[in-house]
């Protein structure tokens, strides 16, 4: 197994080609340059293309124009940023090695409460716990409900309502 490792600097691109044998790897190696090459070739025929239209048009002065004042502004901005963060770095050692006497007592309310203080709540006692034999808790009867089955066939229905076991003699 061969491996030939090519790249394109243009492009920035990178790969390892293997083949069975060296003349496949090398083949394969100069089809993926050659893919590279014209891709490439479109880049720069795209990229001149365009910056003729630009010339054209009198926007490339204009950009560059517009692109300094871009970044003296943001160089601006960022000395002002540091200057910023340089302040509020050293603001706590400042702060600490001046000597602050400050009066937290000052900051009590030690005035008397008026308000009357409020009488505790009264637990009142839980109701007897019912019994199983009170008449609520016993069940009532089901009654008997027939069905189109049960009434189609009437031995089920005897079974149902009878008394003598469903014989279906009642």
């Amino acid at each position: 197994m061969w491996e030939i490792k090519i790249k394109h600097e243009g492009l920035h691109a990178y790969r390892n080609v293997r083949g069975a044998s060296k003349e496949e790897a090398e083949t394969k190696a100069r089809l993926q340059i050659e893919a590279w090459n014209l891709r490439w070739k479109r880049l720069l025929d795209a990229e001149a293309t365009r910056q003729e239209r630009l010339k054209k048009r009198g926007w490339a002065d204009k950009q560059s124009d517009i692109d300094k004042r871009a970044k003296e502004h943001a160089v601006a901005l960022t000395k002002e940023a540091e200057a910023t963060l340089d302040g509020l770095r050293g603001l706590l050692s400042r702060t600490l090695g001046q000597a602050h006497s400050f009066n937290w007592d000052s900051l009590k309310d030690t005035s008397r409460f008026e308000k009357v203080e409020p009488t505790p709540s009264v637990l009142e006692d839980y109701p007897a716990e019912p019994l199983i034999t009170e008449p609520q808790f016993t069940p009532l009867p089901v009654p008997v409900t027939v069905n189109f089955f049960d009434w189609f066939f009437a031995r089920s229905t005897c079974g149902k309502t009878c008394k003598n076991g469903g014989r279906g003699d009642t």
